[in-house]
């Protein structure tokens, strides 16, 4: 089941100091905090305190160009009837349809969020065209974000597991693992990571994860496992999700190694392009060998 990123923002915007809402996962629908569905899987929305719209606030003042509006609207928003007094200053300077627009946006990001950390497939529907008069507007205000391909990164755990079980079966699958898509086993090796403590990332489109990389952390960071969906291969994804190992690591003051077998040529090309080098690594193995390895 995929959620209406709409009624994710709809949801968001009823909410109050007084007033939250959570998602009924079972009847696809938005209930206020308190009226519980007895069995029903209650997923909680954001509250008034973590949606922040003060903070929306702040920032879209922070992009507003014009000097003048700009400390204008940073005095306004300083002492009581905040809310009230920077809606009559974006009026003042003509910057009302800017800051719905903005406030609009910052609110399509908190619904993402939360849809991402709570493992959930979303769909967005964009508004209709304007009509001809109605459609030359200002540019509208840019909320700076990495959005690549519409591919974002995300920290997996037990609550938002599910949809990297799929990823992980059909990886198993692919590696010649398993004959066919074993989620349980899939999920075993998920779960084996975290309860470790391994890291594991995965790359999500939508809320859908297209690829995943785990990586045990410690003097080095080991990459165990790094997995794309082939439809999404050769966009960056992989390396994506290397580079955020890699700024893990960097901030444990670590390493990020990766063993790879032997014959292995697409894996170091990959891993050669992402600027890693050879470590000269020998495993033997007895009864294995093509040769005889000579100890002094």
């Amino acid at each position: 089941m995929k959620v209406n990123l709409q009624d994710v923002m709809d949801a968001l915007d009823m909410t109050t100091g007084e007033e939250s809402y959570w998602y009924d996962a079972d009847d696809d629908c938005f209930v206020r905090a308190g009226e519980r569905n007895e069995g029903h899987d209650l997923i909680p929305l954001p509250d008034h305190y973590e949606i922040n719209d003060y903070g929306i606030m702040e920032d879209f003042i922070e992009q507003v160009k014009d000097d003048e509006a700009r400390e204008w609207l940073g005095n306004a928003i300083r002492g009581r009837g905040a809310f009230r007094m920077f809606r009559a200053t974006c009026e003042r300077f003509d910057l009302t349809a800017d800051w719905y627009r903005y406030k609009e946006q910052a609110y399509r990001w908190k619904a993402i969020d939360w849809c991402l950390e709570n493992g959930l497939e979303y769909y967005d529907e964009k508004p209709a065209d304007l009509p001809e008069d109605e459609a030359e507007e200002e540019e509208e205000p840019v909320m700076i974000r990495t959005t690549e391909q519409n591919i974002r990164l995300v920290e997996i755990n037990r609550k938002n597991l599910v949809g990297t079980v799929l990823l992980a079966a059909a990886y198993l699958k692919e590696m010649k693992m398993t004959a066919e898509a074993d989620l349980e086993l899939a999920r075993d090796l998920l779960e084996d990571a975290l309860e470790k403590g391994e890291t594991v990332l995965s790359a999500v489109q939508s809320g859908q994860p297209v690829g995943f990389v785990m990586a045990a952390p410690g003097a080095d960071f080991l990459v165990s496992h790094l997995y794309v969906k082939k439809d999404f291969r050769r966009h960056g994804i992989g390396s994506r999700l290397l580079q955020r190992v890699g700024e893990l690591a960097e901030e444990e003051g670590a390493r990020v190694l990766a063993d790879i077998g032997p014959d292995n040529r697409v894996a170091r090309q990959f891993l050669n392009k992402n600027g890693y080098g050879r470590i000269e690594h020998i495993r033997l193995a007895k009864g294995e060998a093509d040769g005889a390895d000579t100890v002094a």
